[in-house]
């Protein structure tokens, strides 16, 4: 199975998708799988992505509910 290209989804979107394949995964119980190691890799690209856009906004434009 082929992860989605992050370049195509925005932050919301990708972050629904993840919670569905790792309720599939558990589901399953498909942790131990090349598939969860790369979904974790993607996942890791996702955090990454969003770290960089909270530093462009500065602590002043961060949201009360963001943590």
């Amino acid at each position: 199975m082929r992860l989605p290209d992050l370049k195509d989804m925005d932050d919301s979107e990708a972050i629904q998708w993840y919670k569905k394949e790792i309720a599939n995964l558990g589901r399953q119980l498909a942790f131990n799988t090349p598939y969860y190691r790369a979904l974790i890799v993607w996942k890791e690209q996702l955090d990454k992505r969003m770290d960089s856009k909270k530093q462009k906004l500065g602590p002043e434009q961060l949201s009360f509910f963001e943590m």
